[in-house]
């Protein structure tokens, strides 16, 4: 059963990164405001995924989203954004 979240919290990480470009796309943003916007959706996902976890399931089931989370929080620091 952890397989199982361990994909569908993934799942919901990804889908928030694909609403967030989807979204940055279809009004016409900048390429600085799009990057920004798929972030700031995928990683408040990414904090959901994990809460969601944690209350229905045993700890291991949050680990993939917050692996996610991490991942992602260390390859923006290494990114300047252009304003």
């Amino acid at each position: 059963m952890t397989a199982w979240v361990a994909i569908l919290v993934i799942m919901v990480n990804a889908l928030g990164y694909v609403f967030g470009y989807m979204v940055a796309t279809l009004f016409h943003f900048q390429t600085s405001y799009q990057i920004t916007l798929v972030i700031d959706i995928g990683m408040q996902n990414a904090g959901l995924g994990a809460a969601l976890a944690l209350a229905h399931f045993e700890p291991q089931a949050a680990l993939p989203a917050v692996l996610f989370a991490a991942v992602l929080r260390r390859k923006k620091r290494g990114v300047v954004l252009p304003v």
